[in-house]
Parts: structure tokens; C-alpha cells; sequence
């Protein structure tokens, strides 16, 4: 319990753009987490709120933020695939929280899915903003800003299959 304590702690110092990211994350977990009903054996097993095991990789099964215990639901391999690429990016200390949340709700939003269903297409676009070649290109001086959403709102397009112009509008305020 004080692990996953202090990993909410810890995910507060290490977003620098917002005092109110363990508040935004708990509202966005809801009050409670539980744990995977299968790895639990049927048994209820509420938990505090964390970023641990988003999903059951084990059991493909969604037990993240928008869940409770009745209603996780089975997931795909590539919502396993995102869950890794999730948790890497966390381990490396790559993932901007605040731009995750604010993608994950305005992908919500964009597509009136679940947050299990958007997840994977928010990992993907917050895992594209932060790499090197889109950075210098979302920076370039030489390009005109309109021109630069217009890109960046294609390639997120692209990125999810479908437009979503309040994920394109998310990350381009928090740029």
C-alpha cells in the first residue's frame, strides 16, 4: 500500500506543468482501483489509485481508470501492446502525465468510447509528440503555426484512424 502511495506522490513531482495532477489522475482513476477479477479469483479486492496495471496482462483484461470490478472488460493485444509501451515510457521517466490525461479525456470525447477503448490511440499520439523528429518539426520558426497544426492534426488523424479534433486541440495547447 505505501508503494503505490508514494508512486502517486512521486507522479505529482514529476509533472512540472501542474499543482492539480494528483487530483486530475484521481478524478480520472476515480475514487477506487481494483484489482483484476481473475487474478483475484472472483474476489473484489479494491486498491488505491495508481498507474500500475492499467491491464491485466496476464488475463487481457481493463482494469484501469473508468473500471470497477464488475465491468472490466477484455482487451485487445493491442491494448497490451500499449499498456507496455506505457509502462516503459514511465519507467524511462518519458511520459508527460498531464498531456496523457488531457489526450485520454479528449480522445474519450472525440470518439464516445471508453477510456479502455482510447487508451492504446493515447499512448501512441502522447509517445509521437515527444519524439525528437516531431518536436523539431512542432518547433520549426520556419513554418507557419497554421501550417503546423494543420500537420500535427493530420498526423494525429493518421495516428488514430479518425479525426479527433479535441486530442489535436489538447496537445497543441500544451505545446
Amino acid at each position: 500500500m505505501q508503494q503505490e502511495s508514494s508512486s502517486v506522490t512521486s507522479l505529482q513531482c514529476r509533472d512540472h506543468t501542474s499543482g492539480d495532477l494528483r487530483g486530475k489522475f484521481l478524478r480520472m482513476a476515480g475514487a477506487e482501483r481494483w484489482a483484476c477479477l481473475l487474478c483475484s479469483h472472483g474476489e473484489h479486492i479494491q486498491q488505491h489509485p495508481h498507474l500500475n496495471d492499467l491491464v491485466c496482462e496476464r488475463h487481457q483484461r481493463w482494469t484501469g481508470p473508468g473500471t470497477t470490478a464488475e465491468t472490466q472488460t477484455t482487451v485487445t493485444a493491442a491494448e497490451v501492446t500499449a499498456h507496455r509501451l506505457f509502462q516503459r515510457l514511465r519507467r524511462t521517466r518519458r511520459l508527460d502525465l498531464h498531456l496523457f490525461f488531457e489526450v485520454l479525456s479528449a480522445l474519450e470525447s472525440d470518439l464516445d468510447q471508453p477510456t479502455a477503448s482510447v487508451f492504446r490511440h493515447a499512448v501512441a499520439i502522447v509517445d509521437w509528440v515527444q519524439r525528437a523528429e516531431t518536436v523539431h518539426r512542432l518547433f520549426d520558426p520556419a513554418v507557419a503555426y497554421a501550417t503546423t497544426f494543420t500537420w500535427m492534426r493530420e498526423a494525429i488523424t493518421n495516428i488514430v484512424a479518425r479525426p479527433t479534433p479535441s486530442a489535436a486541440r489538447a496537445v497543441w495547447l500544451h505545446l
